[in-house]
């Protein structure tokens, strides 16, 4: 048997119900290159962002970036709000490494949908913060 200590356990928020609407200012804490859920054969980059600010700190928001010319545009304006820069290819294809979003803040307007009875975050549009 081990004996676990979790720091900050006591205050810590419990529940995963979706956020509000509206906009939030978030940190990217995770991203990486993961088989597509619906057809391992294919890629996406999985985003994990810690919500910032003071009244919703420490809830978690999770969203995926296509690799997929029909997605590029989504993946392009998450990497330009958070300030991450990319290359072009002569084909007009972006190129970025995972590891340069992580650590960066944006801005995120998050909308709810219900998916399979639950309510969950969706994040609508990607913005630089406000300032």
């Amino acid at each position: 048997m081990a004996t676990v200590e979790v720091p900050g356990g006591a205050d810590a928020v419990v529940g995963f119900e979706a956020l509000v609407e509206g906009r939030y200012t978030v940190m990217i804490t995770k991203c990486e290159l993961i088989p597509k859920k619906s057809d391992p054969s294919k890629m996406t980059v999985s985003v994990a962002a810690d919500v910032v600010d003071e009244e919703n700190a420490g809830r978690k928001v999770w969203w995926y970036l296509p690799i997929s010319k029909a997605g590029a545009g989504i993946t392009k304006a998450c990497l330009e709000a958070a300030g991450v820069v990319y290359e072009t290819t002569e084909t007009g294809a972006l190129v970025f490494d995972t590891d340069d979003l992580i650590g960066m803040e944006l801005d995120v307007e998050l909308g709810v949908e219900t998916y399979k009875g639950k309510e969950k975050n969706t994040v609508k549009t990607y913005l630089p913060l406000a300032q």
